[in-house]
């Protein structure tokens, strides 16, 4: 590989297109207790909306972390935890719980691509050891390591639009916009709980159409000292007319 005119060193070569391991974390805060049974079926929807190859681990944010599935293909399984799924109470720890689980769910995944699908609300958000500087990292391992983020709000406490939260937004709306926006992902709000089945529905099929064009990539990670943008690249591929498309990642 050759970078503004200099030989750079190939360190991996990974297909895009392998079966995903999505870390799937639900709201159990006070904020969804009077809604368990709509809870349930949206996230039986989006179970089985995920391809039969792709890992799942469910994770619940209510008052605390707590991992009800590690990562696995059983279907089963992940239905039956989430017919029990009942309100822990509480606020919700969603920031602490994004690290804390992709440090453990995410992290060790191998020969898998990640994703991330939050079902949250936009209630109190009560994390305590994640700040804005530990969000911000691990937004920049998300985008380098090319993790998805897909995120369906139910409103409580008010946000107008995806493009333009409301000064009365929580930090939870906050949190999922940057996610969905850097990472490529996709944010939706909702209002009534009882759509929370469909978008469920919908935010899978992302990720099956995500699997489908990314079997068309090979992520390419190469050592580089030169910064910013306009650097000239020069990479050969077999067949002839592949595509090659540059972006620059933090480095981890």
């Amino acid at each position: 590989m050759i970078e503004a005119g200099s030989a750079r060193k190939v360190i991996a070569a990974t297909y895009g297109g392998l079966p995903l391991r999505v870390l799937f974390l639900v709201d159990t805060s006070d904020a969804v207790s009077r809604i368990p049974n709509q809870l349930r079926a949206a996230m039986q929807a989006f179970i089985d909306g995920v391809p039969p190859e792709d890992e799942i681990a469910l994770v619940t944010m209510g008052r605390q972390l707590r991992i009800r599935v590690q990562p696995t293909l059983d279907r089963k399984k992940l239905s039956d935890v989430a017919r029990s799924i009942f309100a822990d109470g509480g606020g919700t720890v969603l920031l602490d719980s994004l690290v804390e689980a992709n440090d453990r769910v995410l992290m060790r995944a191998e020969n898998r691509a990640s994703a991330i699908v939050i079902l949250t609300t936009d209630g109190a958000e009560t994390s305590t050891a994640v700040r804005e500087e530990g969000f911000n990292k691990l937004v920049e391992i998300l985008v380098g390591r090319g993790t998805v983020v897909h995120a369906v709000m139910l409103e409580n406490t008010g946000v107008n639009s995806v493009q333009q939260p409301s000064a009365s937004a929580g930090t939870q709306s906050v949190a999922a916009l940057n996610l969905t926006g850097n990472t490529g992902g996709n944010l939706e709000t909702v209002a009534a709980a009882t759509a929370l089945a469909d978008k469920m529905k919908a935010t899978a099929q992302l990720l099956v159409t995500r699997r489908q064009k990314m079997s068309e990539w090979y992520q390419v990670d190469y050592t580089t000292s030169t910064i910013g943008p306009g650097r000239a690249l020069d990479v050969t591929v077999s067949p002839l007319d592949a595509k090659v498309e540059l972006s620059a990642s933090p480095p981890r």
